[in-house]
């Protein structure tokens, strides 16, 4: 590849550069088949200012890579890589492990609602009570559908450990 001298680097359009940083510094220059090879190969070693400007800066590079009919299969699994990886302590991790759904029906509940009246609520209760009392789960998501078709939300506090 012919190193860009800085005349012939100054020359080029912003358009020619995959990145562009705030102070104006243009990276990753993409101007011709072999910079564009050189650029795939660099990628991960530039410090983007955000997210959002690395994700430009990859758009406008494979764009490229598909202009000079490159295939980046190296970068593309480099990309993978870098998103399994560990994040940052300053993002959030995703929460993992298990999820468990317990879905349960009163079986002719209507007909119970019109005989039990008031009572129905307790009943109602005492049911939910039953299939949130686990041990081991400390937040439970309760989705309650009542006769009216609408779900309405709540979040349990944590379940007391024994």
């Amino acid at each position: 590849m012919a190193r860009l001298k800085t005349s012939e680097r100054k020359e080029l359009p912003d358009s020619a550069f995959a990145y562009i940083d705030a102070r104006g510094r243009r990276r990753l220059p993409i101007n011709d088949e072999a910079h564009v090879r050189n650029a795939l190969a660099r990628f991960e070693r530039v410090a983007f200012e955000t997210d959002e400007a690395r994700e430009r800066a990859r758009v406008r590079l494979l764009k490229a890579a598909k202009r000079y009919g490159i295939v980046p299969v190296g970068f593309i699994t480099g990309q993978i890589r870098s998103e399994r990886a560990p994040r940052p302590a300053d993002r959030k991790a995703l929460p993992t492990g298990s999820v468990t759904f317990l879905m349960t029906d009163i079986e002719g509940s209507t007909e119970l609602l019109r005989r039990l009246g008031r009572r129905y609520a307790s009943v109602l209760s005492e049911t939910r009570t039953a299939c949130s009392s686990s041990k081991r789960n400390p937040v439970i998501m309760v989705i309650a559908v009542e006769p009216n078709p609408r779900p309405r939300w709540s979040r349990n506090s944590p379940m007391p450990r024994s």
